[in-house]
């Protein structure tokens, strides 16, 4: 099954219930359209125009309004591709500024590009800010565990709880290593000490 065909049957199973019956497609008349910068059938024409019919009678269709449409920007010739011709023209990169449709194409183009850069200015700025707060609440953090950590220690030797006791004690409590809660251990002497 090619990806043309796969869009078809997702599409049917969108419209479609488990308990609906597949008539119920003619009511829904869907337009699958493809425009692509390569000629998937090599006919080199601008537009490929498919709906389901019998393989042996061509002239009996399934009536379940299925249309795909594919649209070919490297054709040579545009002419059935009918008023998109001047936008498979813009596909191709030849631009014609004078058609009404192809320059209102080319202001929203301008209007993204425009506005994508502004989004990724505001985005840059709103990483930096946050890289900011993180660091400074990061600080913050630290500090306040610090805090924490020290009225732990005091607390526990005012207990009388031993070194290894305090140190055990504070690498459990806030589930750091031992070698991290000596260094609480050994700061709070410090600061006990001045």
């Amino acid at each position: 099954m090619n990806g043309l065909s796969r869009a078809d049957s997702l599409m049917d199973q969108l419209l479609l219930r488990s308990c609906d019956s597949y008539r119920q497609l003619a009511t829904f008349p869907t337009y699958v359209i493809f425009f692509c910068q390569f000629d998937y059938y090599g006919r080199g024409w601008a537009r490929y125009r498919f709906e389901d019919r019998e393989i042996i009678d061509p002239l009996m269709t399934a009536h379940n309004g299925q249309h795909s449409v594919i649209f070919n920007a490297t054709a040579t010739d545009h002419r059935r591709a009918g008023a998109l011709a001047p936008f498979l023209d813009l596909m191709a990169g030849n631009v014609n500024n004078k058609d009404k449709f192809i320059a209102q194409i080319q202001a929203e183009i301008k209007s993204i590009k425009t506005n994508q850069e502004k989004w990724l200015e505001n985005m840059l700025y709103e990483l930096k800010m946050q890289e900011r707060f993180d660091a400074g609440e990061e600080q913050g953090l630290n500090t306040e565990r610090n805090r924490t950590v020290q009225k732990f220690i005091a607390w526990s030797r005012q207990r009388g709880a031993d070194q290894a006791t305090v140190v055990t004690d504070l690498a459990e409590l806030y589930g750091i290593s031992k070698q991290e809660a000596q260094r609480y251990y050994d700061q709070a002497q410090l600061t006990d000490s001045h």
